[in-house]
């Protein structure tokens, strides 16, 4: 039988419930020859973004304590698999910049710290990746081959270069690529145990993404200003939010790591970002 390691990630939202449900309809009870590890990764203690505050305060989940967080969390989640870890850590990064308001990366950084919790890696045939407060429409077939890095888009947002979608809710790949997704991540960071903090290396800058031309949705000369742009920014003290985000700086690095990144291979399924209402 085949492992699947489907790791549910971020900091606690109130959508558990949906999300589990989103997950074993869409994934699940479609895929029932295969044996199924799920990871979750919060934090109790976590530095909020300031952009969406008001809207922070309407989809954080309550809890009184670190145990009645986790409590919470098996009771939704081990309904998915009898084969379940929890884990519950402050997680933060350093790239210099005191100001800087843009936390989506924790998303990137939470995959890679799995991938140094979790043994046994290479056991697994298929990761999956999705953020905790999102559900599926349409269903995802693990019978297809997942050998590169596969993202299950949104209908909108994103950056205009990775199809004008949502592309960080929910990615996939074999344990070959899980491996070259953390040597990527430590060529850019380093990860200091003693505070749990990832630190930027002198590597972290904008470098040119590479893409199959069918996948670019704009030419080189966005790329080329986002390039000239970043590494302006990176380097101003006072900004709170560069002219791309970490997840766009690490996917471009990611593309040079022998890899092909996949952004419209899945058909049919698209997930959707819960929002109070």
């Amino acid at each position: 039988m085949k492992k699947v390691l489907l790791n549910v990630i971020g900091t606690p939202r109130i959508y558990m419930s949906e999300n589990a449900e989103s997950i074993m309809n869409s994934i699940i009870k479609i895929n029932e020859n295969y044996e199924y590890h799920i990871v979750i990764h919060t934090s109790d203690i976590y530095t909020p973004s300031k952009k969406r505050e008001n809207v922070n305060k309407k989809r954080t989940l309550q809890y009184a304590s670190k145990k009645d967080l986790h409590e919470q969390i098996l009771n939704e989640y081990s309904k998915l698999s009898k084969n379940i870890d929890i884990f519950i850590e402050p997680l933060y990064f350093d790239i210099g910049l005191p100001n800087y308001d843009n936390m989506s990366f924790m998303y990137y950084l939470r995959i890679a710290r799995i991938y140094n919790l979790i043994e046994n890696i290479n056991d697994y045939d298929i990761i999956i990746n999705c953020r905790n407060d999102i559900i599926f429409e349409g269903n995802l077939f693990l019978n297809n081959k997942y050998n590169n890095i596969h993202s299950i888009i949104g209908k909108k947002g994103g950056f205009r270069g990775y199809a004008n979608g949502d592309f960080d809710c929910c990615l996939l790949f074999n344990a070959e690529n899980y491996h070259r997704y953390n040597k990527c991540i430590n060529h850019i960071f380093t990860f200091n145990n003693t505070n749990n903090t990832f630190y930027k290396t002198t590597n972290l800058k904008y470098i040119l993404p590479k893409f199959d031309v069918k996948y670019s949705l704009v030419d080189n000369n966005y790329y080329k200003y986002l390039e000239q742009e970043y590494n302006k920014q990176i380097n101003n003290k006072s900004i709170e939010k560069t002219v791309c985000g970490l997840g766009e700086i690490f996917l471009n690095y990611f593309t040079k790591f022998d890899m092909i990144w996949d952004i419209k291979s899945i058909k049919d399924i698209n997930t959707v970002i819960l929002f109070p209402k």
